[in-house]
């Protein structure tokens, strides 16, 4: 019995420097934490540059940011795809002086986001002041590492 628990001591001792030199591996919550936070930020800074592209007038900027199935959504009904709307940036139909976004919120899902937040513009269409305020919500696609949009609603 004393072999047995001299044994056992000894086990006990080697163990000792293990477990304190052993560090746990980060949880898989963290990693993911870590990783969606990064892709929350992605998302965000794609929204500014968007707005940004449209406040110069840089079409194919502003373009670069949409799929080629991207439809806008307007409280009127209309729905308007990537074409039209870049043609009218492109064309001067659309100008933007500014486009400020406040109060943006990221829902990830996966390589999808979902963007609800408020802007504020001053702004023309087709010569008529189409300057305010108001909500949306934007849904992004991540694609080959890039975040694009794939629809806007504007309620």
């Amino acid at each position: 019995m004393a072999i047995h628990l001299h044994l056992a001591s000894l086990l006990l001792l080697a163990a000792i420097p293990l477990s304190a030199q052993t560090k746990p591996a980060p949880a898989p919550n963290e990693n993911h934490a870590k990783a969606s936070a990064v892709a929350v930020q992605e998302v965000i800074d794609a929204e500014h540059e968007w707005a940004k592209s449209a406040v110069a007038g840089d079409a194919a900027a502003f373009a670069r940011f949409m799929d080629d199935d991207y439809v806008a959504l307007y409280p009127d009904g209309r729905a308007v795809d990537k074409a039209s709307w870049v043609a009218d940036l492109r064309t001067g139909r659309d100008k933007f002086q500014s486009v400020d976004l406040h109060n943006m919120k990221v829902h990830l899902h996966g390589e999808t986001a979902v963007v609800t937040a408020e802007y504020t513009q001053k702004a023309t269409d087709d010569g008529k002041d189409s300057s305010g305020s108001g909500v949306y919500m934007d849904t992004w696609v991540r694609r080959n590492g890039r975040w694009q949009v794939v629809g806007s609603c504007f309620p």
